[in-house]
């Protein structure tokens, strides 16, 4: 089964990571403000832009953490190979 530890490391990253969004998303809605009379526009594409890169790190985040291929592994024995 899956430990606790090793649930408490995969929260933590996807905490750390969605913080990390976030602080994209801030800088660029703050950004926008300086470009003059489209600011309304580039504030929507800033976070809209933070939001769907989100999604699909979210998503390929989550798709490590119960894989649908588990990669086999090869072990070289003297005289051929062996899966385990």
């Amino acid at each position: 089964g899956i430990n606790a530890e090793y649930m408490g490391r995969m929260e933590a990253g996807l905490l750390i990571g969605t913080f990390i969004f976030i602080a994209i998303g801030l800088i660029g809605f703050i950004g926008a403000n300086f470009i003059g009379e489209m600011a309304g526009l580039g504030r929507f594409m800033a976070i809209t832009t933070a939001v769907c890169l989100w999604i699909s790190w979210f998503i390929v985040y989550i798709s490590q953490m119960n894989p649908l291929i588990v990669p086999l592994r090869s072990i070289n024995i003297v005289g051929g190979t062996h899966s385990s």
